[in-house]
């Protein structure tokens, strides 16, 4: 599982909507001091991603929670997303240099582009035949409840069975 800390920004049955913080891995790599992407975002700033989250916990907006995905459905969309549209890209470029011998390039350029398309649209069919699929939403797995604690007094934390 990858865990990460978001914030509880609304819910709705159980579902919720958090916040979380984009992360790099600026702090593990080696070129820290010459890298043009630690650089970058630096000036660009923080930045949050909002993902829709099973909340089995029963979350309350202002909450500060962890919220846990598979690594196999996280290689699965990547895959998905990333790997089927190149593909299709370069095969059907390949299949139009192979159909006219007068302007290969012409054919290659529109038959690759036709091929991206093809392959987006494959994505966005894949992306909704896995909207009932509970394996493929991160769900939150423990609650930091921090939205009625006073000062000093201890964070509570309610957690998931260790059979879900």
């Amino acid at each position: 599982m990858i865990i990460e800390t978001a914030f509880v920004d609304s819910t709705a049955g159980d579902m919720a909507w958090v916040s979380a913080q984009r992360q790099s891995t600026c702090g593990a790599c080696g070129a820290q001091q010459t890298c043009g992407t630690r650089v970058l975002s630096k000036v660009v700033g923080r930045k949050f991603a909002r993902l829709e989250v099973r909340n089995p916990l029963r979350a309350n907006p202002g909450d500060q929670v962890k919220i846990a995905i598979p690594e196999q459905a996280l290689l699965k969309g990547a895959v998905a997303v990333y790997l089927v549209p190149l593909i299709s890209f370069f095969l059907m470029a390949a299949a139009g240099t192979l159909m006219t011998e007068d302007y290969p390039d012409i054919a290659a350029m529109v038959m690759g582009l036709a091929g991206l398309a093809l392959g987006l649209k494959w994505v966005r069919h894949y992306e909704r035949s896995r909207l009932e699929d509970a394996g493929f939403y991160a769900e939150i797995v423990a609650i930091e409840n921090l939205t009625n604690t006073a000062p000093g007094v201890a964070v509570q934390f309610k957690q998931l069975p260790s059979g879900e």
